[in-house]
């Protein structure tokens, strides 16, 4: 994450073009996808980054691949993420394959060699300090089964999540306000 803060704090104040702030947005997203997929020893495909648009509606950006893939309102109330959102409370679910949930998104990477079905899920919402929240991660682990997925998430991982996202939220949800996302 380190690498995220010194993007916020040292690039950030310096952009003044709308092609500037969505460069450096794209930049900050990978950065951020990446810093977790390594951090929690997860695949690329295994992370997501879901954010608000202006119309409240939740948008991925990360996977790239499910960047055009549609939308989810936030009052659709059979998805994970937007009951995460609703209540502004990050949520582990190990049984997640077993429990009721939007499973559209998880058939769409199916040319992949790593394409499965996510056993497990650990989602995240984006909340600056001032309390708004502009959108959400979900880190999921994905296999044939719980056990092929790997070892169930953790308060400490979910802590670790959390306590990383300390120095960036409110500089990434001031780019993402600024690139007119």
């Amino acid at each position: 994450m380190e690498d995220l803060k010194r993007l916020l704090q040292e690039d950030l104040p310096h952009v003044s073009e709308s092609k500037d702030y969505r460069r450096l947005f794209d930049q900050a997203l990978e950065l951020l996808h990446r810093t977790l997929a390594d951090t929690l020893d997860v695949d690329d495909h295994e992370v997501a980054i879901l954010l608000l648009d202006k119309s409240n509606t939740l948008r991925f950006f990360r996977p790239q691949y499910l960047e055009r893939s549609g939308k989810i309102p936030l009052t659709y109330t059979k998805s994970f993420v937007t009951k995460v959102l609703q209540d502004c409370k990050p949520r582990i679910e190990n049984r997640f394959a077993s429990t009721p949930h939007l499973s559209f998104f998880e058939g769409l990477d199916k040319d992949s060699a790593k394409a499965g079905v996510i056993q497990k899920m650990m989602c995240i919402p984006l909340t600056t300090t001032r309390g708004h929240v502009f959108g959400a991660l979900q880190i999921g682990r994905k296999g044939e089964s719980p056990q092929d997925a790997g070892p169930d998430w953790s308060q400490q991982d979910l802590l670790q999540v959390v306590k990383s996202l300390a120095g960036v939220v409110d500089g990434l949800a001031d780019l993402i306000r600024k690139s007119g996302i």
